[in-house]
């Protein structure tokens, strides 16, 4: 160590940051699992109890190597690669490279109080008071609020005495005094002892949300809704709360990748199981956790802790990067430009793998041909080509060459915007706009067949995608579907048909439905008749009519409007 300095291999842990800084009174921004890799931590950001004061793992990081995919390695700091550098410092594991050491400039550690408290009484009056209490203590306090269905648990430091600890929470000792309480003053190091967490071989899903703003009482009141509602299994359901702020905001939101800078609170909802719990329980409790995750969005935020991977997060790039998420593909590109470091979330180069342009362009132009080969040829190419689920039946590309054009000619530009295509050939249009750079696409559609093939259509792009198959009538089914929001909504031939099929009244709604999930641009397309309908819908959504487009070889108008 000089001067502060420390460093550590790449496969170094907790516990071996544990055993090197606590001889010698130091310590970076460190996590509470002893078997938690500090590569991992650091270069997803890295949150831990002293954060407020110190700031992230990331931010104490002054250098790491890295064997890049051209098989280099190469030094990083803010004057060599700093580009590079500038990524590893919340840009997420295993994203450009293997990182075999790091760097750290440790800070001091003295005396210091630690508290585990606990309440089962008043739950609906202390959730709202401790919210609304801790983002206003000194920096010197890290903490985290959990809640389970029976109890809430507020485990932290203070870098300070426990006479202040007192006076800090004493509104909340004036609503109840916990039935659990731990407050001793001890070392630093001594202390990280009662905080530390165990791990164990459960079966885990966790779902978090950014809050940048205080969660009002009736965030509160749904965090205690749904944990009352809990469906159960042989282990457990939290909600938790880190507290942020202090120094980790000091720091601007592009000034590393990490873009969580402004938020107050990281909040997170973890359910966990055990092989005892049946697949019924366990999909019971998976949409439980769903349910909970979306109605926490409006009192906290769409950004995610990239360190708290989320299978079912379906705009993963957008949550975890934010602004971002442009400048670490464009690094992903020049160090990685064949993505061979890549995993199911990670992050992608924003180009076409000539593997996947060629299947995926196959795919489109055998679905496309108006008197193509019977479905048995189209069926014995797919084979070929390593797909085999079934496709009978489709239609599916009549005629899609115009569409697409109808469609490009509106000159909405999808770069990195979140996209609901609804109905009317939507795995080659969704396919085809893949390569406009939108960061997340989900396509529905009321027709098994359509949505199989696009399918296999869109198995060939790695732009995050997902598809669900709802009548877009059935308005209680397409509201569980559809994510918070997207930027851009099209909605392509489809108003007519449920008009015609459900009348006039049902088309409405359908239509309104999908202009509240809208916040940037809608493109409607229908025939001229239903035009005055679409406009007056849109128009008391909020929505602007921008421009209409004609196209020259169908009786068709493409309509955008914009969110005002």
């Amino acid at each position: 160590m000089l001067r502060g300095s420390c460093a550590c291999g790449g496969g170094a842990r907790n516990a071996n940051v544990y055993a090197s800084l606590h001889p010698v009174n130091r310590a970076i921004t460190h996590g509470r699992c002893m078997g938690v890799g500090v590569a991992g931590l650091v270069l997803g950001g890295g949150i831990g109890f002293s954060q407020r004061r110190h700031g992230l793992t990331c931010d104490q990081m002054i250098e790491t190597e890295i064997v890049t995919a051209a098989g280099e390695l190469v030094v990083c700091n803010k004057d060599q690669n700093p580009d590079l550098f500038w990524a590893c410092r919340g840009g997420g594991g295993g994203n450009f490279g293997v990182n075999v050491s790091f760097t750290f400039e440790s800070f001091p550690v003295d005396v210091m109080t630690v508290f585990k408290l606990g309440w089962t009484d008043h739950l609906d009056e202390l959730l709202p008071a401790a919210l609304d209490l801790l983002p206003t203590t000194p920096d010197r306090l890290g903490c985290k609020l959990s809640g389970t269905p029976l109890e809430l648990e507020l485990l932290g430091q203070l870098v300070g005495t426990e006479a202040e600890l007192r006076a800090l929470l004493a509104p909340l000792y004036r609503i109840g005094a916990p039935g659990e309480e731990i407050i001793s003053t001890l070392s630093y190091w001594d202390a990280q002892g009662i905080l530390a967490e165990d791990e164990n071989d459960q079966f885990t899903h966790e779902r978090s949300r950014y809050a940048f703003k205080s969660i009002p009482a009736e965030g509160s009141r749904t965090v205690l809704d749904f944990l009352r509602k809990w469906p159960g299994t042989h282990d457990s359901a939290v909600w938790k709360m880190f507290l942020a702020g202090g120094a980790v905001a000091s720091v601007a939101p592009a000034a590393t990748a990490f873009v969580h800078r402004k938020a107050l609170m990281l909040t997170a909802v973890d359910l966990d199981w055990t092989a005892e719990d049946d697949e019924a329980t366990v999909a019971r409790n998976e949409a439980w956790l769903g349910e909970f995750h979306v109605a926490m969005q409006p009192f906290t935020s769409d950004q995610s802790y990239q360190n708290f991977i989320d299978g079912a997060e379906t705009n993963y790039l957008r949550a975890y990067y934010g602004t971002n998420l442009e400048r670490l593909v464009e690094i992903k590109r020049k160090y990685d430009p064949n993505n061979l470091f890549r995993f199911h979330k990670a992050s992608r180069p924003r180009c076409e793998h000539e593997k996947a342009e060629r299947l995926g362009h196959l795919v489109a132009e055998t679905f496309a041909k108006r008197r193509g080969p019977p479905i048995f040829g189209r069926m014995a190419l797919l084979t070929s080509l390593g797909f085999s689920q079934p496709i009978q039946g489709t239609r599916v590309g009549r005629p899609w060459r115009q569409r697409l054009a109808d469609l490009l000619a509106c000159e909405v530009d999808y770069a990195g915007k979140t996209v609901l295509d609804a109905g009317c050939n939507v795995g080659i249009l969704a396919y085809e706009i893949t390569k406009l750079g939108p960061s997340f696409i989900h396509a529905i559609d009321g027709s098994r067949p359509v949505l199989n093939a696009a399918r296999l259509i869109l198995r060939s792009v790695e732009t995050p995608h997902r598809l669900d198959l709802v009548n877009l009538a059935d308005d209680e089914r397409l509201r569980t579907v559809l994510e918070p929001s997207y930027d851009i909504v099209q909605l392509l031939a489809v108003y007519q048909h449920v008009e015609r099929a459900r009348g006039d009244r049902v088309a409405r709604r359908l239509l309104a439905r999908l202009a509240e999930r809208c916040k940037e641009t809608f493109i409607a397309a229908t025939r001229p008749d239903y035009l005055p309908a679409i406009i007056e819908v849109l128009t008391s959504q909020g929505l602007r009519f921008e421009r209409e487009t004609s196209s020259p070889a169908r009786s068709v108008r493409h309509l955008v409007f914009l969110r005002q």
